[in-house]
């Protein structure tokens, strides 16, 4: 009994969670005169595994034939960016509201979330881009560092290579596998499920923004 009440309630979170998204995505539409369509609109409560528009599956198929997916998804990225934007120059409260939001909705599996978390990495501050930079100027100081120590010291690096048939592996064989693993995957389970799953992984991996925490 314990657990089907706090069942319903993550539910109702996370529905109210949405609920607010949504709102303050329309509004921000609004206010910036991007136009969406009634479909359009509707897409944006879509879920897979979840109750939502008593219509929903009709919304569907009449989105997949007359919208560009890709399209719709980084225009309403821009609009949840807009409106994180907004939110956080208002109040510290509207920034809390959002985030919270956001936490409350990943309980369960909505289309929203792509949206959103691409308008999340999309608003990484300046000095973060800095970090990403740094370390990469950092890994090619390094390398070219270690050629020439290697050239000084007369160390043949060859004998620490790889052969070219494990490089030719490593650098074209692995990521080949893993773009058909994915494109299988997608296919299989829905491509929103798994480019959510993906996003979660690299977050786990790499960490959130500190915009994002």
């Amino acid at each position: 009994m314990a657990d089907r009440l706090k069942s319903s309630e993550k539910h109702l979170r996370a529905q109210q969670a949405k609920e607010f998204l949504i709102s303050q995505i329309l509004e921000q539409a609004q206010m910036d005169n991007v136009p969406l369509s009634e479909v359009e609109r509707k897409m944006l409560f879509f879920t897979e595994t979840e109750e939502t528009l008593p219509d929903m599956l009709a919304v569907n198929d009449q989105f997949d034939r007359e919208c560009d997916r890709s399209a719709y998804e980084s225009k309403i990225a821009g609009l949840a960016e807009d409106t994180f934007e907004r939110l956080r120059q208002e109040s510290p409260d509207g920034e809390r509201r959002w985030k919270q939001a956001i936490s409350d909705l990943r309980k369960e599996d909505h289309y929203l979330l792509v949206m959103v978390d691409q308008a999340s990495r999309s608003v990484r501050p300046a000095y973060d881009r800095l970090k990403l930079w740094g370390t990469g100027l950092a890994i090619a100081g390094a390398a070219v560092g270690a050629a020439i120590l290697a050239a000084k010291y007369n160390v043949d690096l060859d004998k620490y290579m790889p052969s070219k048939d494990a490089a030719f592996l490593v650098f074209w064989g692995i990521p080949a596998i893993l773009v058909i693993v994915l494109a299988v995957l997608r296919l299989l389970l829905g491509k929103q499920r798994i480019d959510r799953m993906f996003a979660r992984l690299t977050e786990s991996v790499f960490g959130r923004t500190s915009r994002e925490k």
